[in-house]
């Protein structure tokens, strides 16, 4: 008996024994397979990577760690246009509420003269709105999505795109016959050379928009240094920047994408909030680079006043360079960040060139003129009147 009895607990150790073992494999099995389906961190990609003949294993590892990351990075649904609108709709909005407060201060302070003032001041500005904001947009909506980077390759839809380019020339652009017969011989051969094709775009198009440029600088310029309220400053800008682009569109014919379009509309906007705020800041410097001597005869309004109006035609300038730079650029996607960048020196040389600048100073200097000969006078007469009784 005993010895039967020695032999049933050596059995029943070995069945625990096995039971232990299959349960310490299984749980083993689950903790590798929940190690499994979590994310391999890069670390441990490399680790796993060393040593010879696991370069494939490594590549593809990685490749799968990367496409997991991409995939979670689409799946927040943000794309570039998602996530510019958020900032240029806040912008907008910023925008509209500084517009409405000033505007309103303005028509409250009319309505006081009389309630027919303050009706007719709110009415003319939302007839200006009308016209000089969405006019200009729904203009420049209704053209055609097109790139000069689609005249390069040669696909189907490149020929396409030289043959609608060189239909836009003939129809939109203001050819001298000299300029007919050479679009004729450069596209007589039935397929034009995409790179001779986009810089004949460029020459005949670029001292068009360089005129628009001029005139929308000189009128911000006249518009923002008369006026001494904040309110008619930001709805001038807007007005002007909105035409400044609808008219430099439909010269080119087409529209920049909406990405690029919503860009050159937050620029509109940042350039109509520093026109609402100029008249808090000290620009005497600013002007004397512009106005020379003349500065030292004219008292703070008139320089200030000047100031305002030289910094928002350079602003203006500015617009019109980007806008005119994204339309005619010939990559995908546009490095905005080196337009941005060079912009500055671009609409400070077109504003130059184009006698911008001579047309400020020749404006500040009969200003100092005027303002002289009306202190000389203002002296002579106060002087006719003393000197009698004296």
């Amino acid at each position: 008996m005993s010895g039967l009895g020695a032999f049933v607990r050596r059995r029943r150790s070995r069945r625990g024994a096995s039971e232990g073992e299959r349960e310490f494999s299984g749980a083993r099995e689950e903790r590798l397979s929940v190690e499994r389906s979590l994310p391999e961190s890069e670390d441990a990609i490399a680790q796993r990577c060393d040593g010879d003949g696991r370069a494939s294993a490594c590549h593809d590892a990685d490749g799968s760690e990367r496409d997991r990351r991409h995939e979670g990075e689409r799946s927040d649904g943000r794309g570039p246009l998602a996530r510019f609108a958020l900032p240029a709709a806040a912008l907008a909005v910023l925008l509209a509420l500084a517009v409405l407060g000033s505007v309103a201060s303005l028509g409250r302070q009319l309505a006081d003269i009389h309630p027919a003032l303050g009706w007719a001041f709110f009415a003319l500005v939302v007839a200006c709105l009308a016209v000089g904001a969405a006019w200009p947009i729904a203009r420049v909506l209704s053209r055609p999505l097109f790139s000069l980077a689609r005249l390069f390759g040669g696909g189907p839809r490149a020929r396409h795109a030289r043959r609608e380019l060189e239909r836009n020339l003939r129809l939109r652009a203001d050819l001298t016959p000299g300029d007919r017969e050479a679009l004729a011989a450069l596209c007589g051969g039935g397929d034009p050379a995409p790179e001779d094709l986009a810089a004949f775009f460029k020459q005949r198009l670029s001292p068009v928009i360089d005129r628009d440029i001029r005139a929308a600088a000189k009128s911000a310029f006249a518009t923002t240094a008369v006026s001494q309220t904040a309110a008619l400053d930001m709805l001038s800008m807007l007005s002007v920047n909105f035409d400044l682009v609808r008219a430099i569109v439909e010269h080119c014919g087409f529209r920049p994408s909406a990405l690029a379009l919503a860009g050159l509309y937050a620029r509109v906007l940042k350039a109509t909030f520093l026109a609402g705020g100029l008249e808090e800041m000290d620009l005497e410097e600013i002007l004397s680079l512009a106005g020379g001597n003349a500065v030292a005869r004219m008292p703070g309004v008139v320089i200030a006043s000047a100031a305002q109006g030289a910094v928002n035609a350079f602003a203006t300038a500015r617009v019109g360079v980007v806008t005119k730079s994204v339309l005619f650029a010939e990559e995908e996607p546009i490095d905005m960040r080196r337009l941005r960048r060079e912009s500055y020196g671009e609409a400070l040389s077109l504003l130059k060139r184009n006698g911008v600048l001579e047309d400020i100073r020749s404006a500040i200097a009969r200003k100092a003129t005027a303002i002289k000969d009306g202190a000389v006078e203002s002296a002579r007469q106060t002087w006719g009147r003393i000197r009698p009784g004296s």
